[in-house]
């Protein structure tokens, strides 16, 4: 069963943050003088209390003591250091409540997504739904012969509705039919609900657990999209060598296709990400769609798709083809173009999954600034932080995605991931 909620990527924001902090030197660092005295003081008592031996012996027993006496006072005195530091420079403490300040605004956006997918969990459970509406008229009904009995012992001399009564007598036992008819079904879903409850719960726990295990330097425990991606990558393996082992003769491949219009970019994107031993790829698709795919990054066309494109392929027009080349004629003109794969990517990217998630949020938005952009997705944990790095880049705060090249959000995943 695949998780309802995916708290993965709020895990890997705190993680982002909390290396965001400890760059910055922002841990409690009276904590951790008063944690370093202690330890000093322990040692110096242990070796105050090593009498009756010769000076060798001393030296010999009291060594890894003294050498922890030395260290943690070299440590102490680093810490003086960055509360010198610190104490000269006020911006460090508004970094310092930024980042505490994103850290709790992550765990929150986790808590709200999982509450959210509680409560999704009834409107995916029609059966459920109807029969709950079922109960409410049965309740309805019963309530209302119950209240014309009341009221017939009450007033034996009212006149009687006869028909009225009878006709909700009759509505009571196909309700009652309806529920019962309803009930197998909503049973399993019911049955269903708990587990996915369960599950949320149990993924929100996960996190919250590992957010402590964060702050504490401690390796984390696997989230429920990590156990998925696991079995995925293991079921991928199989069939990659299965199908390598029959396709082993394949190579240099040239794909021409007619593709979907509707399913273009998908297509394209998978023969791409699967990195098969693809010469090029040709292909007929929507003139709108081929322009954007084939455009330079930071053209008037661009978007996500141009610059995954780009940085795995060189890409050119063929021919255009009208749509009265078709019967019956459809709306659109359509364009044949070509992509041959690069032997290496356009960029060197050391991750590039970091930089196409920063492309992916920067178009998100795409009428603010690249800035707003990704300070709302949480790319940069503030705006100062943003600023700070699109100047070190040479970038205007005012850019906007589409001005970027994709050298620019290569730079960019490279200061993002440090």
């Amino acid at each position: 069963m695949s998780s309802k909620v995916d708290l993965k990527m709020y895990l890997e924001g705190y993680k982002n943050v909390s290396k965001k902090a400890q760059k910055l030197g922002i841990e409690d660092l009276d904590k951790r003088k008063e944690e370093l005295e202690n330890q000093i003081k322990k040692a110096e008592e242990t070796v105050n209390k090593m009498t009756g031996m010769t000076s060798k012996e001393f030296q010999a027993k009291s060594k890894k003591y003294m050498d922890l006496i030395k260290n943690n006072e070299k440590e102490l005195t680093e810490i003086d250091k960055k509360q010198e530091e610190r104490a000269k420079n006020p911006t460090i403490e508004q970094e310092i409540k930024d980042l505490g300040q994103a850290k709790k605004n992550i765990i929150e956006s986790a808590k709200e997504a999982a509450n959210k997918a509680l409560n999704e969990l009834e409107d995916n459970k029609p059966n459920i739904k109807a029969l709950n509406e079922k109960k409410k008229e049965q309740q309805n009904i019963e309530q209302q012969l119950k209240d014309m009995k009341q009221e017939e012992k009450t007033n034996p001399k009212k006149v009687k509705d006869t028909k009225y009564k009878e006709y909700l007598a009759q509505k009571l036992k196909t309700v009652k039919k309806e529920i019962k008819g309803i009930e197998p079904e909503a049973k399993k879903e019911e049955t269903q609900q708990k587990a996915e409850e369960k599950e949320i719960k149990e993924e929100l726990r996960k996190f919250l657990l590992n957010v402590g295990k964060v702050d504490r330097g401690e390796e984390t425990i696997p989230m429920a999209s990590d156990v998925e991606a696991s079995k995925t990558k293991e079921n991928e393996q199989k069939q990659t060598r299965k199908e390598n082992k029959e396709n082993e003769k394949i190579k240099n491949v040239k794909i021409v296709a007619n593709l979907p219009y509707y399913i273009t970019t998908p297509i394209i994107m998978k023969l791409l990400e699967e990195k098969l031993d693809i010469e090029s790829i040709t292909v007929m698709i929507q003139k709108e769609v081929a322009d954007r795919l084939i455009e330079i990054p930071s053209g008037k066309n661009t978007g996500p798709i141009t610059y995954t494109i780009y940085y795995y392929c060189d890409s050119e027009k063929i021919m255009e083809v009208p749509n009265s080349s078709f019967i019956p004629e459809p709306e659109v003109t359509s364009e044949v173009i070509k992509m041959k794969i690069r032997k290496e990517p356009v960029v060197k990217v050391e991750n590039p999954k970091v930089m196409f998630m920063i492309i992916k949020s920067a178009f998100m938005q795409r009428r603010k600034t690249l800035l707003n952009a990704l300070t709302n997705a949480q790319v940069f944990i503030s705006k100062q932080e943003g600023i700070k790095i699109l100047n070190k880049l040479g970038l205007n705060e005012n850019v906007r995605a589409e001005n970027l090249t994709i050298e620019n959000y290569a730079d960019l995943a490279k200061e993002i991931s440090k």
